[in-house]
Parts: structure tokens; sequence; C-alpha cells
């Protein structure tokens, strides 16, 4: 089904990036027919340590998240009590050895789930030969033989053993539980909240990162692609090195797959919810509940480590045009942006110093505010939501422009106090940077900074005596900032961008945008506006692959409804439109980039393909698409006026209809841009609506 030279270009030899297969392609067993079970056992069935990943079909943003664990209720006392399948089951399972790797086609396996089990328990936990540990030197001229199960290595492995065994209940579920020894690498990497993704450990440990392009693919598209083989092979193997070279081979810290998944016996209830189910569960809950509280108190105090914006900056900083190298001043350097300049010397000036001034906001935010965050503090005036801006060294803050740009009073914007900027940011004060931060946090780049004449400017790092170096332009990338006047005396025109009136409605810099399948009518509504906004539709081939291409090639923001997608960091700038309502959509968007309503651009773009509508027909032009019949007789006889699409060349014009889409637009649209908020929500015929938005 698949050459093994494309395999090999797909798992990385292609691309001097990113970490290449260590094992040749020839040594990759695809498993889609029960006859190959048996070679697969025979590949792995010596190796002492299994690498184990899986991969699926992601998750709509509209479907349930997955739960791996499931409580136990008291009405299914009795009951074999199974967790609900998740939405899209596990596709694939890839199994990794020293030298080999076995990609196991579990869609195309569904119907033979006894034979399937029989092969992953022989795989996963039929015992191995290996010397005992601590022999002696004089021992191993003899060495002591011992049986034991293999350990189960994987990243993220308590998450795909859990949805392996909830997508296939039964045999292969109880094959999985019965494994005897597993080992979460991320767990092991850091408390949690801290934790590396598998590329940035890679980087660390083996010298490059992975190519991640294949992990929002469709898994469940049949046959699978060369790149998606070699990118489940990579997943897998890169485990099995990562224990060598991280761990020292070491298994210390492994336990029975059950202590992920929950053991039950025949009546499907564990021994303790036996005795006194409604007690037990109650007791069980309550702990579990106070357990996770307390950690999550303890994390939130606790600041995040450097490291946490370093993994940030090899994520981000490459795709953008950085170099994400970390430069360490002495310890004793001051906390001023002059002092960060003496100690970068080569005439580096106090305003090339990037500060990151932390604010909290009362009641919620406008322009910049997070939906999230946004509905929460509807519901609760007095919440507080983080804002971070970014400003030269030598301004100051203006409390009165940030407080006009998220559109609440002066009163409400105030500096985060110390503890606020390590439980909301994830870092002491002096040290917060611009990416990185302890959850997602809207951020404002002021105009003077964006518009920096000096070349590269150097912004904190995680620590008072850490800071990296990149251009204002990168920056605002990476940080997915909004342009705006929040500096003493700044304005609007020090970014150096065309202004908002001659622009797509972006304040500060036009903004450019690529949509998900899931908001094909913002996208349209964007177009409507006049702002640049491509549209990548469900079901097309890599979809994903498609959406961070064109944000990459193109310089465009990636708006998506997708979690997962939008927690990637391979894309250079990207945001979650948290809601399902378009009009919800729309005024999200135009609160967070500041778009205006300027009349002047409205139509100025091709509803259908985005492209340009500025050029006017010619009359031969017109005659022409009226005897191919794009332009009906009855509309030329009654229109002067003609446009066409300098991409697509559909011709618009002026008609009897016309009215209605304007309406549309002024009456929906745009009071949605224009008032930041959800004016217009109400007292609109919805059919209406829809039949105006066709027109």
């Amino acid at each position: 089904a698949f050459r093994a030279s494309e395999l090999s270009v797909g798992a990385g030899d292609g691309d001097a990036r990113f970490l290449s297969l260590d094992i040749p392609p020839a040594s990759i067993l695809l498993v889609d027919a029960v006859e190959t079970l048996d070679r697969a056992i025979d590949a792995l069935k010596d190796d002492v340590v299994i690498g184990l990943d899986t991969e699926w079909k992601p998750d709509p943003p509209s479907a349930p998240r997955f739960r791996r664990r499931a409580k136990w209720q008291p009405r299914n006392a009795g009951k074999k009590t199974e967790r609900p399948p998740p939405r899209n089951p596990t596709a694939l399972v890839q199994l990794a050895g020293e030298r080999g790797v076995v990609l196991v086609d579990m869609l195309a396996l569904r119907s033979s789930s006894v034979e399937v089990a029989a092969a992953l328990r022989a795989i996963l936990t039929a015992p191995r030969i290996r010397t005992a540990a601590g022999a002696s030197e004089r021992e191993l001229e003899r060495p002591l033989l011992i049986k034991t199960p293999p350990t189960v290595v994987g990243w993220g492995l308590r998450d795909d053993l859990s949805r392996l065994a909830a997508s296939y209940p039964g045999p292969i579920a109880d094959a999985v539980r019965d494994v005897a020894s597993a080992l979460c690498l991320q767990e092991l990497s850091g408390p949690r909240g801290h934790r590396p993704g598998l590329s940035a450990a890679c980087e660390a440990w083996l010298g490059r990162g992975l190519d991640k392009s294949q992990t929002t693919s469709d898994w469940s598209r049949r046959p699978l692609t060369a790149a998606q083989l070699a990118y489940a092979a990579q997943d897998a193997r890169v485990c099995v090195r990562l224990l060598r070279e991280a761990h020292g081979g070491s298994s210390a810290g492994a336990v029975p797959a059950a202590a992920f998944l929950g053991v039950y016996d025949q009546s499907g209830s564990t021994a303790a919810e036996k005795r006194e189910p409604q007690d037990a569960t109650r007791e069980n809950e309550d702990e579990e509940n106070e357990d996770e509280e307390e950690e999550d108190d303890a994390r939130a105090s606790t600041p995040l480590p450097p490291s946490v914006v370093a993994a940030a900056l090899r994520d981000r900083l490459p795709s953008a045009g950085g170099d994400p190298t970390i430069i360490e001043l002495p310890r004793d350097t001051g906390p001023s942006a002059s002092d960060v300049a003496r100690a970068l010397g080569d005439g580096v000036a106090a305003a090339a110093v990037l500060k990151t001034v932390a604010l909290v906001i009362r009641g919620g935010g406008g322009s910049a505010a997070s939906a999230p965050d946004k509905m929460k503090s509807a519901e609760t005036p007095d919440a507080l939501s983080p804002c971070v801006l970014l400003l030269r060294g030598v301004d100051k803050v203006d409390l009165h422009l940030t407080a006009a740009h998220f559109n609440v009073a002066r009163r409400r914007v105030r500096l985060a106090t110390a503890k606020e900027c390590v439980e909301m940011f994830g870092y002491p004060p002096g040290s917060v940077p611009p990416l990185g931060h302890r959850r997602a946090t809207p951020t404002v780049m002021d105009a003077r900074a964006r518009g920096f004449r000096g070349g590269a400017m150097y912004p904190g790092a995680g620590a008072a005596n850490l800071v990296f170096k990149a251009l204002p332009a990168v920056i605002e990338r990476v940080a997915a900032a909004v342009v705006a006047p929040v500096a003493v005396g700044s304005r609007a025109e020090d970014a150096g961008a065309t202004p908002a009136s001659a622009g797509d409605g972006a304040v500060g810099r036009r903004h450019k945008f690529v949509a998900d399948g899931a908001l094909g009518r913002l996208a349209r509504w964007l177009r409507c506006l006049g702002v640049d906004a491509e549209h990548v539709p469900s079901g097309v081939a890599n979809e994903h692959g498609a959406l961070l291409a064109l944000a990459r090639v193109d310089d465009r923001v990636i708006l998506t409804r997708d979690r997962r997608l939008a927690a990637r960091r391979d894309a250079s700038a990207s945001f979650l439109v948290d809601a399902d309502d378009p009009r919800r959509q729309l005024a999200i968007v135009s609160d967070h980039f500041g778009l205006t309503f300027e009349r002047s651009r409205l139509l100025s773009r091709c509803a259908k393909c985005n492209g340009e509508v500025s050029r006017r027909c010619t009359e031969e032009e017109v005659d022409a698409a009226v005897a191919s019949g794009e332009v009906p007789r009855g509309v030329r006889e009654a229109t002067e006026d003609y446009w066409r699409c300098g991409r697509c060349e559909k011709i618009y014009w002026v008609g009897p209809k016309s009215h209605l889409a304007m309406r549309f637009i002024r009456g929906t649209v745009a009071p949605l841009v224009k008032n930041g908020g959800d004016a217009g929500l109400e007292g609109e015929d919805a059919e209406e609506e829809e039949e105006e938005e066709e027109e």
C-alpha cells in the first residue's frame, strides 16, 4: 500500500528541521488483515520495551469531550461498568520495538476483536527473558535471567490506553487492562500543567523536534497515506528512544495499566464499591475532588519555570522567522529596561527592551478579552480577567487608553498584584514573558513597540535575567497580539501600518485570517466587511494541513472551533472562536482583533472565493457574460456598472435585490463589529436573515 521511499520522506528525512526515523522503512509493518497478526507478534516478541501510541480522527468541536475516567454510579451496581465509547474510536495503534514498528489498523480489524486481543496480549503482556537488574560484575559473566512482562512506554499513555479500551469494549479492552507494566513518559517530565509536548521533548533529548503536520489529519479515511504511516511509526518509535536517552532505559515508575483505567470484577464494580457502593462512591469522589482542588491551588501558587517559555519559543519562533535562543544575563542585572540594555551591551537602547505589563480587568473586557472570560464576566461582574501589554522599555502604560481599548471604565483596570501575577500568568512581577503563560491571555502590543525601527527587540523569557531577541513583527505573530495605542502619548499611526480608515477594519494593521471548516459563515460575513478571510471547507483532504500552510505562507491568523488545533504550536498564530452562533463568533473576532465598520470596504471581496472585487468590467466583457448566461439580459438592460472578482472572475453588479444584502449587513453584521458586542442579536427574523444572506 506504500513505497519505502515515501515512508522515508514522510518520517522526516526530507526536512532537516525534523527528527528522522531511525529504522529502515522496510521494518514498518502495517497490519490490516488477520493473517498478518502473527507477523506482528514475531516482530516484537523479544522486545523488553514496547513504545505505544494511538491515532484517531479528531473529535468535532461540538462533540462532548471524551473523559478517560467514568465515575461509578449507584444505579450501575451489579452491572458491567463501561465507559461510553468516544465519538471517534481509536483508528490506529502503533507498537515499536528496537528493530521494528507494527501499525495495527483497528478500523480494518474491527470485526476480529478476539484475534486482535490475543495479539495485543502476546506483544504487551507475554513475559520476556531479560537480565536481572542489579547484578554484580561477577554475576554478569553468567547473568541471572528472569522472565518479566515488557514495559509499555508512551507519551500521554494514560489517554491512549483509556480511549483504546473505551473504543473497543470486550476482549480488546480486557487485553489493554491486563498490561502489567505501563510507563507514561509525559507524566515523568514534570508536574501537571508544566509538561512539554512530545516534539519539544525530542528536541531536548534527541536533538530535533517532530514533524506534527499529520496530527489532526483524518485517521479514519482509508487507505492511510504514506505520510500518515511514517508519522505514526515515528511517534511510537521515539518513545523507546526517549526512555533510553532521557531515563537511562529505567522503567522505574511503571504501573499496571489498571491504574490508568480502573479494575473491575465480574459484577462491574471495584472492591470498595462492592462493599459499600454509595458510601464508597461519595468518599472516593470527595477525596478525588479535594485532591484535585489542593493540587490546582498548589500549582497556581507555584511560578512556572523558564523552561515553559523556552519550549513555547522553540515551538513558535522558527515558523515565524525568529531565533528561539534564550540570552542569559548576569544574575545581578537590575529590573529596569536601562539595566537590561546595559547588560546586553553592543549599544542596545532601553527602547529596544520590550517590557511586559500584567494587568487585570474587573468585570471582563472588550476588544481583546477572550470569549470564555467575557461570558464569565457577564455572569459575575466582579470576576477578574488577565491581560498582557507589550511596551517599549522607555514607555509607560496609559490605563485610560487601555480601558478605552477594552471598552470598560478606567476604574476597572489595574496592575496585577504579585500573587495575581503568579496565579494568572505563571510568573513573578518583573519576569512575565509575552507568551508561555499559565492560561490563554489576551495580549496587546503598543503601537510604538510594533512600529519600533531600531531592529530587533528583547522581551523577557520567564526570569529577570533571561531575554530573547526577535523583530517586533515576529513578536506580534507568536504572541497573537492585537496592536493598539496603550502607552502614554501613543497613537495608532505609530505602528507604521496602514491606518484603519484605509484598511480592512483592523486596528493598527491589516489582519488576514483563514477559517476552518466550522466557520464558513463567519468567513463569508468577514468578506462582506472587506476583511481578507480565506476558508478551508470541512472534508477536504488534510484540512488542518491546508490551514497551517495558508497561515504560514500568507501570514494569516487561524480562526478555529477546534481546541486541539488551537493548541498546536506549529502555527504561528491561532485564535479559538468559542461560540456556536455565527453572530456571536463575529462579535468575538471583531472584539479581539479590533475590527471596525468601514463603509468604503463593504462588499469589496468576493463572498465565494475571497478574491478582491475592484476591477470594473468593460462593455465587451459584460456582453460576453450576457451571451454566456452569466448575466441575465434583464439585468443588463437595467444596470450599467459591473465588477469582476480578480480570482474566480465572478461578476457582481448593483441590482434590484442589492438592498437586501445591504440591509442584512447594516442590521446584523455591522452592529456586531462597530459596537464590539451583541447588538443586533435580537429583533431579527432568523428566516429573513438566511434569505438576505443568500442574496
